[in-house]
């Protein structure tokens, strides 16, 4: 392999090029020694490279962990909206009560998002 090749060689893929080196280079370990490598080097770089796999992969867990978690958020969303219209519906009975007017009023939006329009009435009185 040349070093050509081997810049080329995307990163994802590494770990698994370098496993095949050491696995094919393993066998030859005996020869090996009397040019300093031992046994400990193809342990030490085994370890590496779970290291490195590690680091490559943490990035791509996390935004699978934060996938999981925004879709839960919009299940759980939709579950508490099944939730406030059965209740609105039940609601109904009090219709003409004190008790069904406060209700209406604490389910009132208190801020609409009406952001565009405070901005541009800003930047009117500038």
């Amino acid at each position: 392999m040349t070093e050509t090749t081997f810049k080329k060689v995307q990163d994802g893929n590494l770990p698994q090029l370098f496993n095949s080196i050491i696995e094919k280079v393993k066998p030859l370990a005996e020869p090996l020694v009397e040019f300093g490598v031992v046994a400990e080097d193809f342990t030490g770089a085994e370890t590496k490279i779970q290291v490195y796999t590690d680091l490559v992969n943490d990035p791509r867990q996390l935004i699978t962990e934060r996938s999981t978690k925004i879709e839960s958020v919009a299940f759980y969303i939709d579950e508490l909206h099944q939730i406030f219209y059965r209740l609105d519906k039940m609601m109904l009975l009090f219709v003409g009560t004190e008790f069904y007017s406060q209700y209406r009023n604490a389910r009132k939006i208190v801020d609409r998002g009406i952001r565009k329009k405070q901005e541009k009435e800003n930047k009117k009185a500038e």
